[in-house]
């Protein structure tokens, strides 16, 4: 599993990153780490490409939404859904003097702190063979 810091929302307009999110045509909103994710997965062409690449999307949003809805500080992601994600944010192409305000962003995905999942200590703890 991985875990990404939530990046503080960046002074650009939320129209910037998608034209279609709500509120978008207020000229005051900005744009937020949860919304970045939400861009970057949606242009990402290889996960329109059949259902399993398909379910992977929404499984990613329902995560995003929720740490969102939580008003988390973090966004706790399955390793195979953050590669997905990391590699959606790495395909992003960017304007240059929007990718200078978005750089948190990506420092965010690129940087996520490792854990284990509960369970998988415990059991790299107990010897082979030892009775429970």
């Amino acid at each position: 599993m991985k875990v990404i810091e939530v990046a503080k929302p960046v002074e650009i307009p939320l129209s910037v990153l998608d034209p279609l999110a709500p509120g978008a045509k207020d000229k005051t909103s900005k744009a937020t780490f949860f919304e970045f994710c939400r861009v970057s997965l949606d242009s990402y062409e290889k996960l329109g490409k059949g259902p399993a690449q398909i379910r992977q999307a929404i499984k990613i949003h329902g995560a995003i939404d929720t740490a969102e809805e939580e008003m988390a500080t973090t966004l706790v992601l399955e390793d195979a859904d953050y590669d997905v994600l990391k590699d959606a944010v790495e395909a992003m192409a960017w304007k240059p003097g929007y990718a200078r305000r978005v750089i948190a962003f990506y420092d965010a995905v690129l940087n996520p702190q490792p854990v284990e999942k509960p369970g998988k200590a415990e059991k790299a703890a107990t010897p082979a063979g030892a009775a429970e």
